[in-house]
């Protein structure tokens, strides 16, 4: 009897023969698709995303004031010109003398017409103000840099979600062939049980509980499914790209080797976008308090200017015509503006105060995020070592847990839970390997080196 049932075992694992009970595998859930590389991904992103584009547009503009911010040393040149005509009726008196007596002579012109033409060129260079014209364009300097540094800023911010978001994906389908094999190790247990309640080595219970338990492990994998594909999404939509595109990941999650904690601490002070932009900022208050004091200073102005005016009327005075240049200087010295530029300068000396503080606390803020990423990525580290060693165990476990089942040796409640153990030893060891991945990316973002 004993041998009847191990041969009806055997016949049904060679013949492949399926009982109740099938599952849609993720390649009939999700078209076919081509394979996006993680390289191929962060290049279409740093070249797509809006975010990035917008900043790049932000740092155009403050590019642009600056380069035409050394125009403002020149002088200015304006030209202004004007032409009327006039129709008007017309009285004029005029005194009227002779050897004995004098009389008002009166004279009226009906819709008298007269045009006058002006026209002028004047220029203007100021050559001195207190500094304040390269105080102004030292200060559009660090502006401009400041937008440079929002813009890699936004480029690195990107490239470690980007990051994130792929290793996800890799690490959600990594799962799902995980669930997918669970299932057919699920169907695989259903059908032993299956033959033998044929066979009458088991009850028909033991049956309908395999076969439940392959609907539920038929359902997480539908599940997954649908988080994969909301991860791709979200990916998607970094990248601008359709959102309805499929793509495949790759199938595993490479973890970078990184320097000590030192060195980390030593770039981030040099190279991390957010601290050098607090530094800018402090610059540009600084900035602002040298503007505020230049305007104690006089103002020097050159002028030059060529006039011409000319007029024709109708009555006794037929009309006059003028033109010449006119040159010279004029300087303005502030007297007393009611304490206004003191107001000013005590403000421009609490910014420049609060631009040090704010740019104090960053560095803190920032070193405290390096030293929490560092103490996670240490103990990610430990942690994929040991569930390493625990996948192996797990595996052994329920490759022997279901041989015994084969045999009748094993219960079905034995084999499903060395078979769940397994199940999740992978989905721990899954879990750990992105985890350390994240806790790379944070600390590669923090220190400013996640392009390197």
């Amino acid at each position: 009897m004993h041998s009847t049932y191990i041969a009806c075992i055997l016949i049904f694992l060679f013949s492949g023969v399926a009982q109740a009970g099938s599952i849609y595998s993720s390649d009939e859930i999700i078209p076919e698709a081509d394979t996006l590389r993680f390289d191929e991904a962060m290049a279409l992103g740093l070249e797509n995303n809006y975010g990035i584009l917008l900043a790049k547009t932000d740092a155009e503009v403050a590019g642009t004031n600056y380069d035409y911010a050394k125009y403002s040393f020149f002088p200015e040149v304006e030209a202004n010109g004007r032409r009327t005509w006039t129709r008007e009726n017309l009285t004029q008196r005029f005194s009227e003398q002779t050897d004995s007596t004098e009389g008002i002579v009166v004279r009226e012109i009906p819709n008298a017409r007269s045009n006058q033409l002006a026209y002028s060129v004047d220029a203007t260079w100021r050559v001195f103000d207190g500094l304040g014209m390269f105080i102004a364009y030292d200060r559009l300097e660090s502006l401009r840099d400041m937008s440079d540094l929002n813009v890699r800023m936004t480029v690195e911010n990107t490239a470690a979600s980007i990051a994130e978001l792929y290793h996800l994906a890799v690490a959600e389908q990594t799962v799902l062939e995980v669930l997918e094999n669970n299932v057919q190790l699920s169907q695989e247990r259903r059908d032993i049980a299956y033959y033998k309640y044929e066979v009458g080595r088991s009850s028909k219970q033991e049956y309908l509980q395999a076969q439940v338990q392959v609907n539920a492990d038929s359902s997480a994998v539908l599940d997954q499914v649908a988080r994969l594909r909301t991860v791709k999404v979200d990916l998607n939509n970094l990248l601008a790209r359709d959102p309805q595109a499929n793509f495949y990941v790759t199938s595993t999650i490479d973890l970078d080797s990184l320097p000590p904690l030192d060195n980390l601490r030593n770039t981030l002070v040099s190279e991390n976008p957010s601290y050098q932009r607090a530094l800018h900022m402090q610059e540009v208050a600084d900035f602002e308090k040298k503007a505020v004091r230049a305007e104690r200073y006089p103002t020097l102005d050159l002028i030059a200017s060529y006039s011409h005016t000319e007029s024709e009327s109708q009555g006794f005075f037929r009309g006059t015509a003028s033109d010449g240049f006119t040159y010279g200087a004029q300087i303005s010295l502030p007297v007393f503006r009611r304490f206004d530029i003191r107001r000013r300068e005590v403000v421009a000396d609490l910014n420049i105060r609060s631009a040090r503080l704010q740019t104090e606390q960053l560095e803190q803020e920032l070193l405290s995020q390096l030293q929490n990423a560092w103490i996670d990525y240490l103990n990610n580290r430990s942690l994929l070592a040991l569930e390493r060693k625990n996948l192996e165990l797990a595996r052994e476990n329920a490759a022997i847990a279901l041989d015994r089942y084969k045999l009748g040796n094993a219960t079905a409640l034995e084999s499903r839970e060395a078979q769940v153990n397994a199940v999740e030893a992978e989905s721990r060891l899954i879990s750990a390997i992105f985890d350390t991945k994240m806790a790379e990316i944070s600390l590669k973002r923090i220190s400013g080196t996640i392009l390197r």
